[in-house]
């Protein structure tokens, strides 16, 4: 035994370098075990903002099922002369404490820019529904092609020239042109919900030739309005 003790060692090798070792293995293996943490809380987060967009388009489409087919409007006066938001219309179709921004949307200290107040949510609603093609909410059944349209887009809060803290805002405007206002937290990508109810990530294009600012694609398959085209006028390419 005392001879194996005192047996040599090989040349460059002392007893007193394995603590040393096994402190560094040790430091390797928090470092994994933190990066994969890290990975995991992401992909966590991911997946709870794609479930609380396809609950707030689901909550929208029922909501549409018992008003004749109209979407919340964005925006309304309360009795009182205070601003709500098409949020809160929505109480009845989803969960009292359930939550309705992601976790990776930063929108809790961002006013509403048109009229001031606290916005609930994380997501748009798309403003072509107001208006756009005549008076009040579109009829969400007259899209012909619902399944290409935008419905909800992930926003953002953003900052106005000349105006000081965070805005954000109510409604989806254009992707392509106001950039600033669309938050990409989805490793540049984004979610968007669209008429049909169902939610894809999406990567906008850095930049769109020729866009239509109506009609225009949004990103992938989703465009603006009716699959880039005019409504009753599916021949042809979309525009883009």
């Amino acid at each position: 035994m005392q001879n194996e003790i005192n047996a040599p060692q090989p040349e460059g090798f002392r007893l007193s370098t394995v603590p040393i070792i096994i402190s560094a293995c040790a430091v390797v293996a928090i470092w994994f075990l933190t990066g994969a943490i890290s990975e995991r809380s992401k992909e966590m987060d991911k997946t709870a903002c794609v479930t609380i967009e396809r609950r707030l388009s689901t909550a929208i489409l029922l909501y549409a099922q018992d008003h004749d087919s109209r979407l919340p409007i964005p925006n309304y006066e309360g009795p009182n002369g205070e601003w709500r938001s098409w949020p809160d219309l929505l109480r009845s179709y989803v969960a009292s404490d359930e939550k309705l921004v992601c976790p990776l949307l930063s929108v809790a200290d961002a006013k509403e820019i048109q009229s001031g107040y606290d916005f609930p949510a994380g997501c748009t609603l798309n403003e072509r529904f107001y208006g756009t093609f005549g008076p009040g909410p579109f009829p969400i059944e007259n899209l012909e092609m619902p399944a290409q349209t935008a419905m909800l887009v992930e926003g953002g809060r953003f900052q106005v020239p000349g105006k000081s803290g965070w805005f954000t805002t109510s409604t989806y405007g254009d992707l392509a042109t106001q950039p600033d206002r669309y938050s990409r937290p989805h490793s540049g990508r984004l979610n968007v919900a669209a008429a049909d109810g169902h939610v894809v990530t999406l990567k906008p294009a850095t930049k769109i030739f020729d866009h239509d600012r109506l009609y225009g694609r949004l990103a992938g398959t989703i465009y603006n309005w009716n699959g880039g085209h005019p409504n009753g006028e599916t021949v042809g390419p979309p525009r883009e």
